[in-house]
């Protein structure tokens, strides 16, 4: 199962963080690729709420796996091509967030072979729609 993470740094909170990232209706604010992100479960959001969310591979379903504010966020996201558990962890230091992510991806059918290739630009990706986020939430403590 490939995995791989990614790590910000960005001048906000951790709850800003934490409810920015945690919700993923947010993802159409920062994430070029996601077109749709609606809520399928009851308000208020936490640890089992169900997301559809759309992006140019389609739609997957996105279910919240940890919600421990403002430490942990996790999440399942089902789609056709792959299944992909991804976790962040947040510290503070100085006004600082750190925001670590771990993201592991279980590919389905012919992407078992081709996610080796991909998985250098999947990383790419990921580390772009990263630095779009870490503006938002320091657009957010201004």
């Amino acid at each position: 199962m490939p995995s791989f993470s990614d790590v910000m740094h960005i001048e906000s909170t951790p709850a800003t963080v934490f409810d920015l990232l945690a919700d993923p209706r947010h993802e159409v604010d920062w994430n070029e690729g996601v077109s749709r992100a609606e809520l399928l479960t009851d308000e208020p959001i936490g640890q089992g709420s169900k997301f559809v969310v759309e992006d140019k591979r389609g739609e997957h379903e996105v279910v919240i796996t940890v919600f421990d504010r403002p430490d942990r966020v996790g999440f399942a996201l089902t789609g056709k091509q792959m299944d992909v558990a991804i976790e962040y962890g947040f510290t503070e230091s100085d006004g600082t967030t750190t925001a670590a992510g771990r993201f592991d991806a279980r590919p389905k059918g012919l992407m078992k072979v081709l996610l080796p290739l991909l998985l250098p630009i999947i990383k790419r990706d990921i580390a772009k729609q990263h630095v779009n986020f870490k503006k938002l939430c320091e657009t957010q403590m201004r």
